[in-house]
């Protein structure tokens, strides 16, 4: 199945996501982060950029049947099936209000491609990786954050391979 072309919204963050790859070799020689934010329950968090494809609609999901809180369902992208995380409910934050504006980041981490969901998608952001500090100890979601920049706002680094590391272990168990 075939899918419109991105809109003239979507196709700068869909262009800049394409250049991530490339730009994050140079930055970290710069000394620089690249992150794909989003906001999740008012707070900012950061995946790194290299592992986002795109950004697109939320399609229709199909539920599973005994799949755990976070695993919305399955969503077809670009003929392919993939699994649709709420990154909320993973991270013990709530859980995605999917409406009209929601927008999903496809993934790929761990040999797999996934569709994340939050409640903004925030875009492209670089940070001097000397704001780069350590997670903090026992906050909620911590075992899935790699770090925190302050910068601003404060952003959560979100260790996505770890967090569906984690997340497949747990899909897996429930069987």
């Amino acid at each position: 199945m075939d899918q419109a072309p991105p809109s003239h919204q979507t196709r700068p963050l869909l262009e800049a996501l394409g250049r991530a790859g490339e730009a994050a070799v140079a930055q970290e020689q710069a000394g620089e982060v690249e992150l794909f934010c989003v906001d999740i329950d008012g707070a900012l968090f950061g995946i790194e950029s290299g592992l986002i494809q795109e950004v697109v609609r939320v399609p229709p999901i199909t539920p599973l049947p005994n799949a755990p809180a976070f695993l919305l369902g399955v969503a077809t992208h670009r003929g392919d099936v993939v699994g649709a995380v709420d990154l909320a409910r993973l991270l013990g934050r709530g859980e995605t209000k999917v409406g009209a504006r929601t927008r999903m980041a496809v993934a790929r981490a761990e040999g797999m491609v996934v569709a994340l969901l939050a409640d903004q998608v925030m875009g492209l952001r670089t940070y001097p990786a000397s704001a780069v500090k350590p997670a903090p100890l026992g906050a909620e979601g911590s075992e899935f954050i790699s770090g925190i920049v302050f910068a601003g706002r404060s952003t959560n680094i979100l260790d996505l391979r770890r967090a569906l590391s984690s997340a497949r272990e747990r899909a897996t168990s429930r069987r």
